[in-house]
């Protein structure tokens, strides 16, 4: 966000030359604005969080998930609950690209806890085993990244999007 900030400013400098200072308060504005509700939790991110809080709160009791990396998971996979799959397949998590269907929500997250905790089969616990050597929650983004979980490169920056958005490693 500082970086972000010191970018702006330094496109002010630059621009002061070439505008006339109400340009440069409206842009300066709309920047400025742009930047906090990049970095904001919208009103449906948070009932979101709050509606599946205690279910992330169960699988980290059960499974020794984080809650964070639950919430945050759920949140990119079913883009905060509004994707077809969540809603038509209680699939949150975007288990087999979306196409698993599960009865209930609580059996998609129950489903999510044995997978990454490698209680399915050998060749899971075999995948999610780096998880387990995370110290922090950032590293738990990067190794799951890294397993077999997902095939995406950016994997990892987007979940700690979300949870520092939504202020998730916290909990």
């Amino acid at each position: 966000m500082q970086l972000l900030h010191l970018v702006l400013l330094m496109m002010i400098a630059i621009m002061t030359n070439y505008l006339s200072s109400m340009k440069i308060i409206t842009i300066i504005s709309s920047l400025l604005l742009a930047s906090t509700l990049a970095f904001s939790q919208s009103k449906h991110e948070t009932e979101f969080i709050n509606k599946f809080y205690p279910l992330a709160l169960e699988i980290e009791k059960k499974y020794n998930v984080p809650i964070f990396l639950t919430l945050s998971v759920a949140a990119l996979e079913s883009g905060f609950g509004t994707s077809y799959a969540a809603k038509e397949r209680n699939n949150l998590f975007g288990l087999d690209k979306g196409k698993m269907q599960f009865e209930t929500v609580e059996h998609s997250f129950n489903y999510f806890g044995l997978l990454l905790s490698g209680r399915i089969s050998e060749y899971t616990a075999k995948c999610y085993a780096p998880l387990w050597k995370s110290n922090n929650w950032r590293e738990w983004c990067i190794n799951l990244q890294n397993s077999k979980y997902t095939t995406s490169d950016t994997y990892a920056g987007k979940l700690i999007r979300i949870i520092i958005r939504n202020n998730l490693q916290d909990l």
